[in-house]
């Protein structure tokens, strides 16, 4: 599931569409979120599509080049120097009460979630509502998947499909919280301290109560999660490059967990698999510098072409 071709490359037009579509339509001037990637950019973008202001928070330490896109689409970006997260936090509710913005983060918003569901519509229509057996996605904090088997659901009670595809909730292992809480049988998700990792847009290390709906969807639909490492995530680049497919880690870790599981015989070769391929590669060129090869320097001869392509599209 190619999310990589959306308006702003990623999934998160999915979520914002709706909510700005909502935004507009209850007379709210200004939306907010808190973000220094995909969702902040994908804001400021269906924002200044339907005429509203977008207000994005980040921290100070945040790099511009993080909120490039954002600014691009024209969002009002502050930099909070705060003492801690906490307080980051605290502020930017407090913020959106006092001026009266829409509070756009996906766990708080309840219109970005109806958004992310639609995984669910269009899967099952594509499979001609036989859903696929498998769903594998990527988690940060898990409200794509905790949306998408809500859409799952909603079509399996209106008689629209028979059954629902397992799910699974994938993260980097060096940032696994509630990889590891599914593993250990546990409800909710406790803290832990991340790893490094390429892997950025994952990067959440305390899932919160959150959680528990992220683990009871998954046991519900008879899934699993995984967590692979950045040299296998790195290869699920690789062979999605090959595919025409640029990705950002973040999506292509879908990807290196079917074949973790299809290697472990947890996924049947004659299963059908959906990986949910997330963000552009553009989103993340530090960490795709990683897949690249260096480019070879000639000089003005064919001699010197020559010797650089052997091997590469010559015998």
């Amino acid at each position: 599931k190619d999310e990589t071709v959306n308006p702003t490359g990623s999934l998160k037009d999915r979520s914002t569409s709706v909510n700005v579509s909502v935004a507009r339509e209850l007379g709210v001037g200004t939306v907010a979120i808190i973000s220094t990637g995909n969702a902040a950019a994908s804001l400021a973008a269906y924002a200044s599509r339907a005429g509203l202001k977008a207000v994005v928070m980040v921290p100070e330490t945040t790099p511009d080049a993080k909120i490039a896109q954002a600014l691009a689409h024209g969002a009002l970006v502050l930099k909070i120097r705060a003492r801690s997260m906490a307080e980051f936090f605290e502020l930017y509710e407090e913020a959106c009460s006092k001026f009266g913005w829409m509070n756009s983060v996906g766990g708080v918003n309840p219109y970005r979630n109806e958004g992310k569901k639609t995984y669910a519509y269009e899967l099952s229509e594509a499979f001609e509502w036989d859903p696929p057996d498998w769903f594998i996605m990527p988690m940060a904090g898990g409200n794509a998947l905790i949306a998408a088997w809500k859409g799952f659901k909603e079509l399996l009670s209106l008689g629209l499909i028979s059954r629902t595809p397992k799910l699974v909730g994938v993260q980097p292992k060096e940032c696994a919280a509630t990889v590891k809480a599914f593993r250990e049988g546990k409800e909710v998700a406790s803290p832990i301290s991340p790893g490094k990792t390429i892997v950025t847009s994952l990067l959440v290390s305390n899932p919160g109560p959150k959680s528990a709906l992220v683990l009871k969807a998954i046991r519900e639909s008879n899934g699993t999660c995984d967590d692979p490492s950045d040299d296998e995530v790195i290869e699920a680049m690789k062979l999605l490059a090959k595919e025409g497919v640029f990705s950002e880690p973040g999506g292509a870790i879908s990807l290196a967990a079917a074949k973790r599981l299809l290697s472990q015989g947890i996924i049947d070769p004659s299963d059908r698999v959906v990986c949910l391929v997330t963000g552009s590669g553009f989103k993340d060129m530090k960490s795709v510098e990683n897949i690249l090869t260096k480019p070879i320097l000639t000089e003005p001869n064919l001699e010197s072409i020559e010797k650089a392509i052997r091997g590469h599209v010559c015998p």
